[in-house]
């Protein structure tokens, strides 16, 4: 064994560490989110019942520091909401950087030619040079290097390992080899820099659990959305702040007997206005859907509602 080969195995040996270590100590981070996580759920269960029964006892004598206490419970009770809220958008990251972790450690071995994404849908009769030479399809190149979790950079992967000399017009072999250069140079310094490279394949980790097709109707569909001017006015945008506080306060004024009989109605009236408001703003960002499947429509108008009184909350435990 040369002297080079020796290096570059305490080299590969050295990386296969690095990433082991990391996992470890990402799979101890996410025992202790658990056990906090849990630890939360816990102290949800208490505040809501230690609410309820000081708006029990308040209800029944009368006594101010009954509801006061109720308030206090219901305040901690909204604040261990958001702050469990924090630790699944952890705990969801820390699963989607272990399953980058993971991929990592299978290429040192064998275990990437279990990946899903092999490329596969890209086989065709234009190409047969493509199955000649394992480009795509199980135990391929596009199988073992593909990282990509949108259609588009699997659809531009796949590009560029098709991509020939053929078709080409005479005199650009100097542009196709300084942009085969340029990806070379961008792969060594990323190659540099693995922390960052996990993080931004974590950060779309989740997209590759949707089907190729509707991956790529819902990313059209966002970027319409984009192009589309839908400008929101001013006016609408600081009242959607203002609602919630307004009917919050409206609803602890009626708890509290200030006006009663003219507060209690006006929070009934504006809490179904934002949920009337919820539901056209489901309609009218979903028509296709209303037209074309009633049981999917329903599950996203019940997100729609929750979504608004999620944001009720949120507001109240950031004021």
């Amino acid at each position: 064994m040369s002297i080079g080969e020796i290096i570059n195995e305490n080299h590969i040996q050295d990386k296969h560490t690095f990433y082991e270590k990391y996992y470890e100590s990402c799979e101890k981070k996410s025992d202790k989110l658990t056990q906090t996580s849990n630890q939360v759920s816990l102290y949800r269960i208490i505040t809501a019942a230690a609410s309820g029964l000081m708006i029990f006892l308040w209800y029944r004598q009368k006594i101010p520091v009954f509801l006061v206490s109720a308030f206090g419970f219901g305040f901690a009770f909204l604040m261990l909401i958001r702050y469990h809220s924090i630790l699944e958008d952890e705990q969801t990251y820390l699963k989607d950087f272990q399953s980058v972790l993971k991929d990592y450690l299978a290429r040192f071995g064998d275990g990437w030619k279990g990946f899903p994404m092999d490329g596969a849908r890209y086989l065709n009769d234009d190409i047969l040079e493509a199955r000649d030479l394992d480009l795509f399809g199980k135990s391929s190149l596009y199988q073992y290097i593909c990282t990509a979790s949108t259609i588009w950079g699997q659809d531009q992967l796949a590009f560029w390992l098709k991509l020939s000399g053929k078709g080409f017009a005479e005199g650009s072999a100097s542009q196709i080899v300084h942009e085969i250069k340029s990806r070379q140079q961008a792969a060594a310094e990323l190659a540099q820099k693995p922390e960052f490279c996990m993080e931004f394949e974590t950060s779309a980790r989740g997209l590759r659990d949707m089907e190729y097709d509707k991956s790529r109707e819902i990313i059209n569909k966002f970027f319409h959305a984009l192009e589309t001017e839908n400008a929101f006015p001013l006016v609408c945008r600081i009242l959607i702040r203002l609602f919630p506080l307004l009917t919050l306060t409206l609803l602890f004024s009626a708890l509290l007997g200030i006006h009663r009989h003219m507060t209690m109605p006006l929070f009934f009236l504006l809490a179904f206005a934002q949920l009337v408001s919820a539901g056209l703003g489901f309609y009218r960002n979903n028509k296709e859907l209303l037209r074309n499947n009633f049981s999917i429509v329903r599950r996203i108008f019940l997100r729609e509602c929750c979504s608004k009184i999620r944001r009720i909350v949120g507001y109240v435990t950031d004021f």
